[in-house]
C-alpha cells in the first residue's frame, strides 16, 4: 500500500513529532509494566518472607529449591512469549488481524497439551526428585509438578497481550498471581501444611495468572477463522522459536541453577541462607524487566517497518546500567539491613553474600536486555553464546561448589565473560552507549 510523501517543509517536523509521541507512549507503557512487575516482585518477596519466617532456614531451603525447579521449567518458556509477541506485533503492523487470531488459538492449544505432558512427567519423577533435592514432603514435589501446566500456558496468553501492546492488562497479568500468592501461603502455612502449603499457594497463583488474561482476551479465541491456513510456516516458527528458547533457557540456567547446586552441595542451613540472598539479589535482574518487556514489541514493530532500532537499545541499556549501579552500591553499603528487613535476624549470615549477588545479577540484567533486543530483530548468535556460557557455568560448578562464595565467583566470572563475548562477536554496545550518552548531554 502506497502512502503519499509529505512535503519537504513538513517531513522533519512530522518525523520529530512522531518520535516524541512514540517515546511518550514508550515511557507510559514502561511505567505501567514497571508497576506490574513491582507488584509481582513485592508479592513474590512477601511469599518468600512468609515462608522463611514461618518455616525457618532449613525448610525454606526446600521451598527455594522447588521454586528454582519451577523456574527452570517455566522461565525458558518466556521464549514462547517472545515468539508470540514478535509475530503478533508484526502481523498488526501489516494489518493481518486474522493471522493474530489463528496464531493465538493454535499456540494456546499446543501449550495446553505440552503443559499437561510436562506436569505428568514431573509428577511421575516426584520420588527421585524428592530424593535428589532432599525434600521432606512428597506432596510439595507433586504440587511443584502441577505448577508446570498453567506456567506453560501463561506465556502464550501474555505474549498476545504484549504483542497487542495492551500493557495495562499485561501488567495486571504478571502482578495479580504473585500478589495473591503470599495471602494464600500464609493461610496454608498457618494451617500447618508446611512446604506443601507454600507450593500449593504457588499453584493457585499460577492458575490465576493464566485465567485472568485468558478471560480478558477471550475475543481472540472466539474470533472467526478468516485464514484457514497457518499465518506462518512451521519451519519459520522453528527457526525463530528454537534459538529463542535456547537463549531464554540459558539465561534462566545462568541465574537459577546455582540455587539448586547450593541445595545439593551445601548444608540445609547454608542452602537456606544462599536461597534468601539469591532472592534479594535477583531483584536486580527482575525489576529492569519492565524495560525488556516494552523493548520487545517496540523493536519488533520497528523491524517489521524497516526502521532503525539501536537507539531504543542504547536507552534501555543506559537505564538498566543506572539501576544496577544504584543497586550494587546499596547492597554493598547496607547488606545487613536489607537481610534483616527481608527475612529477619535468623538469616543475618546471608548479608555477606549480597554484594557478590549484586555484581552477578547486574551482569545478567544487561545480558537479558541484549538478548531481548537481538531476538526482537530475529538475530540469534547471542542465544548460542549464552548456551555456551551456561554449560561452562555448570562445568565450573562441578569443580567449585564447596562454599557460597565459590558459587558466586563462578557466576560473576561467567556473566562478565559473556558480556565481553557479546562485544567481540555480536554488537559493539559500548560505543553505542557512549554516543547516546554524549547526544543526550548535548
Amino acid at each position: 500500500m502506497s502512502v503519499p510523501a509529505p512535503s519537504a517543509g513538513s517531513d522533519v517536523a512530522d518525523a520529530a513529532g512522531a518520535q516524541v509521541a512514540e517515546e511518550m507512549r514508550g515511557l507510559r507503557a514502561g511505567t505501567i509494566v514497571f508497576l506490574g512487575i513491582a507488584a509481582g516482585n513485592v508479592g513474590n518477596y512477601l511469599f518468600h518472607f512468609a515462608s522463611a519466617r514461618m518455616l525457618g532456614p532449613a525448610s525454606y531451603g526446600d521451598v527455594a529449591s522447588l521454586v528454582a525447579v519451577i523456574g527452570l521449567v517455566s522461565l525458558p518458556l518466556i521464549g514462547v512469549q517472545v515468539a508470540v509477541t514478535r509475530y503478533v506485533a508484526g502481523f498488526l503492523a501489516e494489518g493481518a488481524v486474522s493471522a493474530v487470531a489463528v496464531l493465538y488459538r493454535r499456540a494456546l492449544r499446543l501449550a495446553a497439551l505440552v503443559g499437561l505432558a510436562v506436569a505428568g512427567v514431573l509428577i511421575a519423577a516426584a520420588v527421585p526428585l524428592q530424593e535428589f533435592l532432599g525434600i521432606d514432603s512428597l506432596t510439595a514435589v507433586v504440587l511443584t509438578g502441577l505448577v508446570a501446566a498453567p506456567s506453560i500456558v501463561s506465556p502464550v496468553i501474555w505474549g498476545l497481550a504484549q504483542g497487542l501492546q495492551r500493557f495495562g492488562l499485561f501488567a495486571v497479568s504478571i502482578g495479580l498471581g504473585p500478589a495473591l500468592r503470599p495471602v494464600v501461603a500464609v493461610v496454608l502455612l498457618a494451617a500447618g501444611f508446611g512446604v506443601a502449603g507454600a507450593m500449593g499457594a504457588t499453584l493457585i497463583a499460577a492458575a490465576v495468572a493464566a485465567a485472568v488474561p485468558f478471560f480478558a482476551l477471550r475475543v481472540w479465541w472466539r474470533r472467526p477463522d478468516a485464514a484457514q491456513t497457518s499465518p506462518v510456516r512451521a519451519g519459520e516458527v522453528a527457526r525463530f522459536l528454537v534459538p529463542t528458547l535456547i537463549g531464554v533457557l540459558s539465561i534462566t540456567s545462568l541465574t537459577t541453577v546455582d540455587v539448586i547446586v547450593a541445595k545439593a552441595a551445601l548444608t540445609d542451613h547454608d542452602a537456606g541462607l544462599y536461597g534468601s540472598a539469591s532472592l534479594i539479589g535477583r531483584v536486580i535482574l527482575y525489576l529492569p524487566a519492565a524495560i525488556v518487556l516494552v523493548l520487545l514489541p517496540k523493536v519488533s514493530a520497528r523491524e517489521a517497518a524497516g526502521r532503525e532500532s539501536r537507539d531504543v537499545l542504547a536507552k534501555s541499556l543506559l537505564v538498566t546500567l543506572g539501576f544496577c549501579a544504584v543497586a550494587v552500591v546499596t547492597y554493598a553499603v547496607a547488606p545487613s539491613l536489607l537481610v534483616f528487613v527481608a527475612f529477619g535476624s535468623g538469616f543475618k549470615d546471608a548479608a555477606g553474600l549480597l554484594w557478590m549477588f549484586a555484581i552477578a545479577m547486574s551482569g545478567y540484567a544487561l545480558l537479558n536486555v541484549l538478548l531481548t533486543y537481538q531476538l526482537a530483530r530475529g538475530a540469534y548468535r547471542l542465544s548460542f553464546i549464552l548456551l555456551g556460557g551456561a554449560l561452562c557455568q555448570l562445568a565450573l560448578f562441578g569443580v567449585f561448589h564447596d562454599s557460597p562464595e565459590q558459587l558466586l565467583t563462578v557466576s560473576i566470572a561467567v556473566a562478565f565473560g559473556l558480556l565481553i563475548a557479546h562485544e567481540l562477536f555480536v554488537l559493539r554496545a559500548l560505543p553505542l552507549l557512549a554516543r547516546t550518552r554524549l547526544e543526550s548531554a548535548s
